[in-house]
């Protein structure tokens, strides 16, 4: 599993990765929020003196800037929701917003009540029970997209950073990763640090019917181009995203660990069945108001 530790210096913040980025860690400036990538071999006498603190993490979902500066949204609390094939789909049971930003820089009047507004709004946002994330599955894309990209991609990027090959669509924590992608971008290692985590629901059951078992697996990925709740955004944007687009797929897996069968055509198979739903793809807006609304006849 991929953990990753975060320690704070008076000038900058160093995470590192439990496995998997190849001695490789990130330098955050805690004055400019500037990301780099940094070998461990060549920085072992940079972080002599211990740091001020340390904290443990499941994932980074991001960094965000706010008008005190750069603070990291880390994935602190996880739990098992299932698996598809061999890989272990977690879900995200706490999240917690670290400021990374130096202590002397401070805000004051208007600006510390915005501060604590955008944090509050964070936090609300991040509540929600519906985040889920895979260490080395693309949850992010169906079984036939995966299958499509393994086709396309050429065999020296097949074993690159999973981000790399995330649906844009569904890569729920897209916007806040930008600054680790655009980190990482040259690197061979630390796109482990990139974490695709999709904003909707995960269910694994093992069902056994007539002695043969398999996981059904149902998984919706909610859009994160066109966000907004039911009544208040409809319809389609200029570039053709719709409100509450959203993709379901219902998997029967076969490949599960837990998976038996006596028929041997059914070993190691995958099928999938997929559903798209969204707002009516046309430019319209609904107008909510207290006046009664005559049913037709």
């Amino acid at each position: 599993m991929l953990f990753s530790y975060s320690s704070f210096y008076p000038s900058t913040v160093t995470v590192e990765a439990s496995r998997g980025a190849g001695g490789e860690h990130l330098v955050i400036d805690r004055n400019s929020g500037k990301i780099t990538v940094v070998n461990t071999a060549n920085s072992a006498g940079a972080f002599a003196a211990a740091p001020q603190r340390t904290m443990s993490a499941h994932g980074i979902m991001g960094m965000i800037n706010l008008l005190r500066g750069p603070y990291l949204v880390l994935i602190t609390g996880r739990e098992v929701a299932g698996t598809i094939g061999s890989s272990t789909v977690y879900k995200v049971t706490e999240t917690r917003v670290v400021k990374v930003a130096a202590d002397s820089r401070v805000v004051s009047g208007t600006d510390a009540f915005d501060e604590s507004t955008y944090l509050r709004l964070m936090h609300k946002a991040l509540s929600v029970d519906s985040f889920f994330f895979s260490y080395d599955f693309d949850l992010t894309s169906s079984l036939e997209r995966q299958q499509q990209k393994r086709s396309d991609t050429p065999v020296c990027l097949a074993s690159s950073a999973m981000y790399k090959t995330a649906n844009d669509e569904f890569f729920f924590n897209k916007y806040l990763s930008e600054p680790l992608i655009e980190a990482v971008a040259d690197s061979s290692n630390a796109g482990v640090f990139v974490l695709p985590v999709i904003h909707g629901f995960f269910d694994c059951k093992h069902v056994i019917i007539k002695g043969t078992s398999f996981n059904y697996v149902l998984v919706t990925r909610r859009g994160r181009k066109r966000q907004g709740t039911r009544y208040f955004s409809r319809g389609a944007d200029e570039d053709g995203n719709v409100s509450n687009f959203a993709e379901t797929e219902q998997i029967v897996d076969f490949a599960a660990s837990n998976a038996a069968s006596i028929n041997r055509e059914l070993e190691g198979l995958q099928m999938s069945y997929v559903q798209l739903r969204g707002s009516i793809p046309i430019v319209w807006a609904q107008v909510i108001n207290m006046r009664y609304v005559p049913t037709l006849k």
